[in-house]
């Protein structure tokens, strides 16, 4: 009885000791389970699929990208629609005709013929950041740049609608005569003259007061203005008639008709370069360009040009002029020092052929092009844009290099987890990045610390990094990035896995000593009960051996100190008890 209570007492003991051995490595276990976890949701984020997203349609035909885990729209324009490839430019309003620059401003006007709206364009960043309602069907806008005031001819509602740039708010509607088409600003006195196509006349409007101060008859179907403040002549194209009527406002403001100028088939739109003197006419039914002598007033060249030309602008400062030919869907770039074409640059469509399903009923019975590509010019960067009538879009062109471009604009998913280089230069999130059209790019996606590249998506889908691409088209290119472990977290994942498998390995060990521990109990209990009832001589030798066992069993790393010293002694005492007997 008395050894078997000893035994019972031990229990405590031993509990205790395997308790404090789990608080000694607690610490470990608690970092261990904390390597787990984080092990854990790295690998959640990484199976996160970036690129995984789908295409949605809005009202004005814009491709925007949701998130199909949050359901959450990130109104990023896309160059492609699900197997349908989009124009490439930017995006606009229905049926897209007038254009402005304003590059003091750096702003860019549309008028939308079909949205009864102007867009308004950051020439820096090419995003719309207004839409301004006008009256119905805006078809040409023009502004003064020196007190940033934007004219719209609103040929529907017979009305001139004027916009305060520097708010995007319209100032007042003035009525002047029937459809108004071309409005033309004279920077000089803060005139604006308005052709009336229906009522064969062009207004006058004074820029300060917002009243029209004159009414010029006698002009038939007028569509195009050019205006001269050095020679202080107007020239108005008469599309019925294809002659350019020459007014002289020098004598008493009174616009005398000096001459009409024969040119070909139904002249449409009209610029002038005022540092050469040169007049240029497009003639809408003739594919042709005709270039008049401002100083005599007489025709000097006519240059073959696309089908269906209309708009035209020249820029003073690299002596170019290009004009946009509507049905072939190119601008022809003319050099103004010999008048001859230098080459067609291919644009988006601006008429409806091939274009299927269109929500739109276009009358054919009108007397000018109501379908029209327009062109406009930013003299300082050299660009140049153009109106895409049925395509809802403006393609843009390098002046430089007189070749299209696209812009495409570079993000990084998650934010701030890497960067995109193109072409060896870096590209800022939200920047565009221009490329000349149908150019071989290469680009490559540089993660930051802590992220690994994962895919493209947005107008290109692809693992390959860097990524070599035709630029042709204008949207937004994602790179996806995942979490991955920087080296910090390979050393602390190292760690924990080290602290993770001595904890293992411990309570292995520490559960082999205490099975080891258990039985030695048993023997030891064994072998003091027959030394009870034994012959005393050889229950010591009995008992020596046992403890010469323990002591090997011992050395082997089979028990632990307390162990070994809770058996030890309990045979030592027992075996001093017999021998003193």
């Amino acid at each position: 009885m008395f050894c078997c209570m000893r035994v019972w007492n031990t229990k405590p003991v031993i509990l205790n000791k395997i308790k404090d051995l789990f608080m000694q490595n607690s610490i470990m276990i608690i970092i261990s389970i904390s390597i787990v976890l984080l092990i854990l949701t790295s690998e959640f984020y990484s199976s996160f699929d970036y690129a995984k997203f789908s295409i949605a349609k809005d009202l004005e035909n814009k491709v925007t990208t949701t998130d199909k885990v949050n359901n959450e729209s990130l109104n990023i324009v896309f160059g492609q629609e699900a197997n349908r490839i989009l124009p490439s430019g930017i995006s606009t309003g229905s049926l897209p005709v007038g254009i402005a620059v304003n590059p003091h401003a750096n702003r860019i006007y549309v008028a939308n013929q079909y949205s009864n709206t102007v867009s308004v364009y950051d020439t820096n960043t090419d995003k719309l950041i207004d839409t301004i309602t006008v009256g119905t069907f805006p078809y040409s806008v023009d502004s003064n740049l020196f007190n940033d005031r934007i004219y719209v001819t609103n040929r529907g509602s017979n009305d001139v609608t004027v916009i305060d740039g520097s708010t995007n708010s319209i100032i007042d509607n003035i009525t002047v005569g029937l459809s108004p088409i071309q409005v033309r600003v004279d920077p000089s006195n803060n005139w604006v003259y308005v052709a009336n196509i229906d009522s064969n006349s062009v207004s006058v409007i004074d820029g300060i007061t917002n009243k029209v101060i004159n009414t010029i008859h006698g002009i038939h179907s007028p569509y195009g203005i050019g205006i001269n403040p050095i020679s202080e002549k107007i020239y108005v194209s008469n599309i019925a008639n294809s002659t350019v009527t020459v007014l002289d406002k020098r004598i008493s403001n009174n616009f005398t008709v000096l001459q009409n100028i024969d040119v070909g088939m139904a002249p449409s739109g009209i610029d002038i370069d005022t540092k050469r003197n040169l007049i240029f006419v497009t003639n809408f039914l003739s594919n042709s360009l005709s270039v008049i002598n401002g100083t005599n007033d007489s025709l000097i060249k006519t240059i073959a040009v696309g089908k269906s030309p209309v708009g035209v602008k020249t820029n003073p400062l690299s002596g170019k002029a290009y004009v946009s030919n509507t049905e072939s869907s190119s601008v022809s770039v003319i050099n103004e020092t010999n008048l001859n074409k230098i080459k067609n640059i291919q644009v988006n469509p601006s008429t409806f052929d091939g274009l299927e399903n269109y929500p739109y009923v276009i009358p054919n019975n009108v007397a000018f092009p109501l379908i029209a590509s327009f062109i406009g010019i930013d003299p300082v960067s050299n660009l140049i844009y153009v109106t895409n009538t049925a395509s809802n879009s403006i393609s843009l062109i390098n002046g430089k290099l007189d070749d299209g471009i696209v812009k495409v604009s570079f993000n990084s998913r998650p934010e701030n987890s890497g960067f995109v280089e193109c072409n060896n230069v870096k590209s800022i999130d939200q920047n565009t990045t221009t490329f000349v059209k149908n150019n071989i790019n290469s680009c490559k996606a540089i993660p930051e610390r802590g992220y690994t590249f994962d895919s493209w998506s947005g107008l290109l889908n692809s693992n390959n990094n860097p990524l070599e691409f035709e630029s042709s088209d204008y949207g937004n290119i994602i790179a996806n990035f995942r979490p991955a472990l920087s080296t910090e977290q390979y050393i602390f994942l190292t760690g924990g896995i080290m602290g993770m498998l001595s904890v293992l390995l411990g309570w292995f060990f520490k559960g082999s000593q205490r099975r080891k521990f258990n039985k030695l109990i048993q023997i030891t209990n064994k072998t003091i009960e027959d030394a009870d009832i034994g012959d005393r001589t050889e229950s010591i030798i009995k008992l020596e051996n046992l403890r010469r066992d323990i002591f090997n069993t011992y050395r082997r790393g089979s028990l632990t100190d307390f162990q070994f010293d809770f058996l030890d002694k309990r045979l030592l005492n027992y075996i001093n008890k017999i021998s003193n007997m």
